[in-house]
């Protein structure tokens, strides 16, 4: 190989020669531009363009200053940067992006095109914010529901509305509704927030009992309202151009309140409560049956049994599939799953089958209604009677069917301990499980006759 004799010099200066370019750099982003990442000014600067228009000669002309097109969030937009300077350029739309990344459009096009119109006028109303909820940040229907009715009815409070409520709070056809709808969203400032939650809980002052179950009430309306404008309904607001009011509802208010232990506290004897519903149900009313079965056997909600199919029983792997169907979605995520079953619950469950071949478990041949509520079952009629029945048998709580699906995850807790309970309740936090499910049923006592008695122990387990 012949090495060459010298290496021509260059004649530029030193200062010069630092201005080049770094012609290999600049070839690879030429090349693959998205090389160099997108907080890389360098890639801006093969993004950059200047937009071409016919002059009265028919001549293609391109305009002086660069401009940038950008997609995010299902939006483009082109900008103008404001410069005939291509490095300069290319800075401004690295800004660009960071601002559109950390801000979303509103105030990307507040600072880069000021002259846009905003996508949403302000002035909006509860209905309007339920609505934009519902579209740009979703939840399941039974939720926004739930939602959207504890936001209606603090609104509706504080403007002392007080709307004509129909038969069902999730009527989608309900008078109340539209009456809330058309309030200012305005109204619910953090003050007349503050000022609610003690006119709600101030009639029943006096009563602790009344007072405990307002505060209770007062807590959940509030959570659930407020959750309507978490971070995530204010980014995705954010991102579609929605003015958002100011203050922003229900900001810096507290939800807490002192409404006594959530704790469940087991009031039935499950063993009779069973061996009742087997000897008065399971010929006579089988579907009321298995609703009992799998709600105390099996820990699922009044939806969850409703929704059941034959193919989610699985007795060959002990277990009870919870999934979202084509016919109806599950509650949230965390709540699909498997609970694991006892061999005679299947045994049970099995002697209610329908002959032939049927789809669901309770109700085989109840078709699902045609009805834009949110809430509403296909065995609405075999529910009602189990209610009946179980308020005959002393299940004296505000919500039988639930009732036993807490007696259930007692059950799991006293056999195991609460981290079994939550997985078979299928909750997404064990404080759910511990706060609101599993009753404390193996407690250790100090004998009064062991102290009195030096032969045997001072301390033992409890009875349950």
């Amino acid at each position: 190989m012949t090495q060459p004799s010298k290496i021509a010099q260059s004649r530029k200066s030193a200062k010069e020669v630092q201005k080049w370019p770094d012609l290999l750099t600049q070839a690879q982003a030429t090349a693959n531009p998205r090389a160099q990442g997108k907080f890389n000014v360098r890639y801006w600067r093969t993004r950059i363009y200047r937009p071409a228009y016919a002059d009265t000669d028919g001549e293609r002309r391109a305009v002086q200053c660069w401009w940038i097109q950008v997609a995010h969030a299902g939006r483009r937009h082109a900008l103008n940067l404001g410069t005939n300077n291509a490095d300069e350029a290319a800075t401004r739309a690295l800004r660009l992006f960071k601002t559109l990344k950390a801000e979303g459009w509103q105030a990307t096009l507040h600072k880069f095109k000021p002259d846009t119109p905003q996508a949403k006028p302000a002035g909006l109303t509860v209905g309007d914010w339920i609505r934009l909820a519902g579209e740009y940040a979703p939840n399941p229907p039974r939720t926004a529901a739930n939602y959207s009715y504890a936001l209606r009815r603090v609104a509706a409070d504080i403007a002392q509305a007080k709307p004509a409520r129909g038969k069902s709070r999730f009527d989608p056809r309900g008078a109340w509704r539209e009456q809330a709808d058309k309030l200012a969203l305005t109204t619910l400032t953090p003050v007349a927030v503050e000022d609610w939650k003690l006119a709600f809980v101030k009639p029943h002052r006096g009563n602790p009992l009344a007072e405990q179950k307002a505060i209770r009430s007062m807590t959940s309306y509030l959570r659930n309202a407020r959750a309507l404008f978490s971070r995530r309904v204010l980014d995705a607001m954010r991102k579609h151009g929605v003015t958002l009011p100011d203050p922003i509802p229900f900001a810096g208010v507290q939800v807490g309140g002192k409404a006594g232990s959530t704790r469940y506290r087991s009031a039935i004897d499950a063993r009779a409560l069973l061996r009742d519903a087997r000897a008065e149900l399971a010929d006579t009313d089988p579907d009321a049956y298995a609703v009992i079965l799998l709600a105390l056997g099996a820990g699922l909600r009044r939806s969850e049994v409703d929704a059941l199919q034959w193919q989610a029983v699985m007795p060959a792997r002990g277990i009870v599939r919870v999934q979202t169907t084509a016919q109806r979605r599950a509650k949230s995520v965390e709540s699909e799953g498997d609970v694991v079953c006892d061999a005679g619950l299947f045994t049970e469950l099995e002697k209610t089958r329908r002959p032939g071949s049927t789809l669901y478990v309770v109700e085989p041949d109840t078709e699902h209604p045609r009805t834009r509520a949110a809430q509403c079952y296909r065995a609405k009629a075999t529910f009602d009677r189990v209610i009946t029945w179980l308020r005959t048998h002393g299940v004296l709580s505000a919500k039988p069917l639930h009732t036993l699906r807490k007696e259930f995850g007692s059950l799991v807790a006293d056999a195991g301990d609460i981290h079994q309970a939550m997985l078979q309740l299928r909750h997404a936090q064990i404080s759910t499980t511990q706060a609101f499910y599993a009753d404390r049923r193996n407690r250790a006592t100090v004998s009064v006759g062991a102290l009195l008695n030096p032969t045997t122990a001072i301390v033992g387990p409890a009875t349950k």
